[in-house]
């Protein structure tokens, strides 16, 4: 894997680069000429790139050199699979950091657990429809206990939330089963 980073910001080296400006009826034109190094054009090709507002550097996941705006500089290529793999690095950081938490990790684990429900109807649109209303209810509910709780709330009142989550997890389950058996029956 070629670093632009290493390659360009821990040269010791000193190359010899020559920058020409050029005037033409257009307006002045700058010319960068690398006399004796790739490095040294790599160089200038990264200030250039910068004072542009653009970063030259490498995917966290495959390596590949990219250029990408400094304002949002991604980390990850365009490629599907490095996308794919950054949020799931992204999920997979969340969820560790929710676990740690009694609060987050039971809205995570109804959220989750209504998540596949709401997939077994998904070519219902009807019935979809009809679920996803009953989920943002219960959603509410538990999301207004929520925000009055803290990691440092009275155990009794995280154990409530976490009964909350559970009993709306089964009564979605259970209305998703009946959503079902009602359209096969017709």
């Amino acid at each position: 894997m070629f670093s632009v980073t290493k390659a360009v910001r821990c040269q010791t080296d000193i190359f010899d680069s020559s920058i020409y400006k050029i005037h033409t009826e257009n307006g002045n034109i700058q010319l960068f000429v690398a006399n004796d190094s790739y490095i040294t054009l790599l160089d200038t090709y990264v200030d250039i790139m910068s004072d542009a507002g653009r970063i030259v550097t490498n995917c966290e996941n495959c390596g590949q050199l990219m250029i990408t705006n400094r304002s949002n500089a991604s980390l990850t290529c365009g490629r599907s699979t490095c996308k794919k793999e950054r949020l799931y690095k992204a999920n997979d950081d969340y969820k560790k950091r929710a676990m740690k938490d009694p609060i987050k990790e039971a809205y995570f684990n109804f959220d989750n657990k209504c998540r596949s429900y709401r997939k077994k109807l998904s070519d219902y649109p009807e019935l979809l429809e009809k679920y996803n209303r009953a989920f943002d209810e219960h959603r509410e509910k538990i999301r207004a206990v929520k925000r009055g709780l803290t990691v440092k709330s009275c155990s009794d009142d995280i154990d409530r939330y976490n009964r909350m989550c559970f009993d709306a997890c089964q009564d979605l389950q259970d209305f998703s089963k009946q959503l079902k058996l009602q359209h096969e029956s017709h």
